[in-house]
């Protein structure tokens, strides 16, 4: 009795993990919803950039994110996905 209660634990952890996963996903969402429209106006404004070297920046964006999702999923492999997803998130948060 006493391990079928640890397997219970282990178990509700498991399903806890995809959905705080998931609310912190919305969290970052909602946040970045407010401010990437304004990105452009602070690379032109506060760093200095062209139109073009902003441009520049809006074209790198998808071909860095399809660098990355690649990485993402070699790593996924090696270390495992939850541990990847919060490398990422946090690899996110420090950048």
């Amino acid at each position: 009795a006493a391990g079928e209660e640890g397997e219970e634990s282990s178990e509700t952890s498991r399903s806890v993990v995809p959905w705080t996963l998931f609310v912190a996903g919305i969290f970052v969402a909602v946040g970045s919803g407010m401010t990437v429209k304004f990105f452009p106006l602070w690379f032109k404004n506060d760093v200095g950039l062209s139109p073009t070297g902003v441009q520049t920046i809006y074209l790198l964006n998808p071909l860095g994110m399809i660098v990355a999702s690649q990485v993402g999923r070699l790593t996924a492999t090696r270390i495992g996905r939850i541990q990847t997803i919060l490398l990422f998130r946090f690899c996110g948060l420090a950048c």
